[in-house]
């Protein structure tokens, strides 16, 4: 998806760069393009985004499994790590 980005921000400045001197035809294609190119970034995100969700969804179900299963070991992670964060901040 980064190098999808990068294209499209690639294409966009291009296309400032040359939008000075374009005529009615080029500037139309020119359209199309940057159009298509939008398209196939929003799919693209919404696709990483989907897959992003689906990744918390699966992390959700396992950590909610955990704490079911092992509740002392979950209470005694939380308490750790509140521990050690609160250190970290306490020693600015």
């Amino acid at each position: 998806m980064s190098q999808q980005f990068h294209t499209f921000l690639a294409d966009i400045e291009e296309l400032v760069k040359d939008v000075t001197s374009l005529n009615g035809d080029e500037l139309a294609q020119a359209k199309f393009k940057l159009n298509a190119r939008i398209a196939t970034a929003k799919s693209a995100t919404e696709k990483g985004a989907g897959n992003m969700m689906q990744r918390a969804r699966h992390t959700a179900v396992a950590t909610n499994s955990f704490v079911h299963k092992q509740p002392w070991k979950a209470v005694g992670t939380g308490a750790a790590l509140a521990f050690l964060l609160g250190r970290a901040f306490t020693k600015r």
